[in-house]
């Protein structure tokens, strides 16, 4: 059981504009939280932070956790009218529902009131994503996204499909685009498989794709 401590000084307060601290710093050997009022934000910093801290009390059917991994990073809440939102985060031995995803570093940027740019990228010794993501929020909500992919081991994605497939073997590359504008959707993109193997529990089928390219258009497989 781990042990925290805390500044003596430490004070949290809620005024009128926000969440204001003073001094609060929790620590337990090498992790750290501190929370750190400033003129137009609140700051979130964590240094060495192990995700179970939070996750431990949230797992699955089977007991195993929901998310684990250590957060290195900082983010900036608005407080004031006109600040933006700015996080730069990164988890390392990133696991989730018991599974090795590897290392994720991800960005968030509130370029206005009504813009966001986000990037993600999961780096493993098998598994590569990289993810940019533009959403614009208003009288109508537009988010254009592009990921590029590179699984050599697809294996990893079967405790997060478990109820669908029996089986998912191989790997895959390549490219999507993702648009949305309003009610309106678009899909696109291409990958190619390499030994792949699917099987499906609903159908008890098993398809195989030991080395065929797939296309995407307007959400359409060709």
């Amino acid at each position: 059981e781990r042990t925290w401590t805390a500044d003596a000084r430490n004070l949290i307060s809620m005024a009128s504009t926000g969440t204001e601290a003073e001094h609060f710093i929790l620590s337990s050997g090498s992790e750290q939280l501190q929370l750190t009022t400033e003129p137009a934000h609140l700051r979130i910093a964590l240094t060495n932070f192990d995700m179970a801290t939070i996750t431990g009390v949230i797992t699955a059917l089977d007991s195993i956790p929901i998310a684990q991994g250590m957060i290195d990073g900082e983010v900036l809440l608005p407080t004031s009218e006109g600040s933006l939102l700015s996080a730069d985060v990164t988890i390392s031995d990133l696991h989730a529902l018991g599974t090795e995803l590897g290392t994720l570093h991800a960005t968030a940027k509130q370029g206005r009131p009504d813009a966001y740019h986000a990037e993600a990228e999961l780096t493993h010794t098998s598994n590569r994503f990289n993810a940019v993501a533009d959403i614009t929020t208003g009288a109508t909500t537009a988010v254009e996204a592009k990921a590029d992919i590179d699984f050599k081991d697809l294996s990893f994605l079967k405790p997060f499909v478990s109820d669908y497939l029996y089986t998912l073997t191989g790997g895959t590359a390549g490219d999507i685009h993702y648009k949305q504008k309003g009610d309106q959707l678009d899909l696109d993109g291409a990958l190619t498989f390499a030994n792949a193997g699917i099987g499906v529990i609903q159908t008890g089928a098993m398809y195989t794709l030991p080395s065929e390219s797939r296309t995407l258009r307007n959400g359409t497989v060709h």
